[in-house]
């Protein structure tokens, strides 16, 4: 006698509440969901499907971050059984067009750094 169980997706790694990325930075986002049958995941950026090219089962990846991709970014696990969702707001530090390297910054302000 073979006995199944079927249950609701979970998070087993769900999102943390917020993300801070430096703009030209690589950010990936992971989250994992349990269930049965097996949980699928979509990802949405305020509020709007991230095409499944862009992320492979739970782990979203934005290769090079700019100021646009700041945002709610939700991680969305759904089978036959429910649905369960984790957000996070990935926030973007930098100023455009500001060029950073060891020596100084070029952009609206100049800094020198003093490396030791």
């Amino acid at each position: 006698m073979f006995v199944f169980f079927t249950a609701p997706p979970t998070f087993a790694k769900a999102l943390p509440p917020s993300v801070q990325a430096l703009v030209g930075s690589r950010l990936s986002l992971d989250c994992a969901a349990i269930g049965n049958p097996t949980p699928t995941i979509t990802w949405l950026k305020d509020g709007r499907v991230i095409p499944r090219a862009n992320y492979q089962g739970g782990i979203l990846s934005l290769p090079a971050v700019t100021t646009r991709s700041a945002g709610l970014y939700a991680c969305h696990a759904s089978n036959s059984e429910g649905n369960v969702s984790s957000v996070t707001e990935v926030k973007i530090k930098g100023e455009p067009g500001l060029i950073c390297s060891a020596a100084h910054c070029i952009g609206r302000y100049l800094y020198r750094f003093s490396i030791f």
